[in-house]
């Protein structure tokens, strides 16, 4: 069973009823802008800062552990899985930084195509299973082109490359089998391969739109998009959650539980993943721009103007 239902500060309320999820405020980080991201272990996380370059704090105490000067374009943030090192991507760069010296240990040119006027936006960065790959998504001509980078971290040449024609070529997610990523591109997910570089199982999106504002795979290896549920046979398997648009947050006990974000409405919404019942709702006050979920589903971020605030998910009795 999970924690009884409760009204806390800042606007947010969680609804009555039986199993349902109880937020704690922990801290509130404050000047900050752009992305977040949480380390893997979720002790960390990591934002620009709005008088600084990147800020890594203690996700328990709020307070900063390091700052890192880098430039005020930040465009994606991510850990690596053993939390040591940080990449953020940029206008036509990816650059990772150790955390603890702040110090920059590797730096990747993603260059604009030469039919591309604008700069390419690194929209989305991450590391491979073992640390030892970057890859990154980049958008430009306004979103109308896109291109997949994959580099190695220990000498900065890039590996893999393919540029091609999308719309809102943003974001993707590791498939459990860490050779293939899920890929948000002109209005479809495809997965696609690491060693071969080429795409396979293309899906269409059912929303209005086709574009995926979150992703996430399931452990059994089904990838959640915006509440479209793709199987793991890479089959739509349903339809969108709550007939309505969502932007996903992010998965919690170990998949049993799906949690969304109504912009709209500025409220989140508890899933159950077997049945896709919404099990619960809770409202966010309207100044709430933006939601994180860590990797392990026990924390939340929540945006508000140049704040964040970090709350502990907390099952019944603990």
């Amino acid at each position: 069973m999970l924690a009884i239902c409760v009204r806390i500060c800042i606007g947010l309320s969680i609804s009555s009823g039986d199993d349902l999820l109880h937020l704690s405020k922990r801290a509130v980080l404050t000047n900050c802008v752009g992305p977040v991201a949480f380390s893997a272990d979720g002790t960390r996380i990591a934002s620009p800062g709005s008088r600084e370059g990147i800020v890594v704090w203690d996700a328990k105490t709020g307070k900063k552990m390091a700052v890192i000067e880098t430039s005020d374009d930040i465009h994606s943030l991510k850990f690596s899985h053993d939390n040591q090192l940080l990449a953020h991507g940029r206008y036509n760069a990816v650059e990772v930084w150790d955390v603890r010296s702040g110090k920059l240990i590797q730096s990747f040119a993603v260059p604009t195509p030469r039919d591309g006027p604008t700069p390419a936006s690194v929209t989305d960065v991450g590391f491979s299973k073992d640390n030892k790959k970057i890859i990154c998504t980049a958008i430009y001509r306004a979103g109308h082109a896109g291109q997949i980078v994959v580099g190695d971290l220990r000498t900065g040449t890039i590996l893999k490359k393919v540029t091609f024609d999308a719309e809102l070529f943003a974001l993707f997610v590791f498939h459990p089998d860490a050779n293939h990523v899920a890929v948000n591109h002109d209005g479809k997910v495809s997965w696609w391969g690491m060693k071969d570089a080429t795409f396979s199982e293309t899906v269409q999106l059912k929303d209005e739109g086709g574009t995926a504002i979150g992703l996430a795979v399931h452990p059994n290896g089904e990838l959640f998009v915006h509440g479209n549920i793709i199987g793991a046979d890479r089959k739509p398997r349903g339809t969108k959650i709550g007939g309505a648009v969502q932007s996903l947050v992010g998965l919690q006990e170990g998949g049993k539980t799906i949690v969304t974000y109504d912009p709209s409405s500025h409220e989140l919404h508890i899933w159950d993943y077997k049945s896709q019942k919404r099990r619960q709702t809770i409202a966010l006050s309207e100044d709430e721009d933006a939601v994180t979920m860590s990797p392990d589903g026990r924390q939340l971020v929540t945006a508000r103007q140049r704040n964040l605030t970090v709350w502990d998910i907390i099952k019944k009795g603990k």
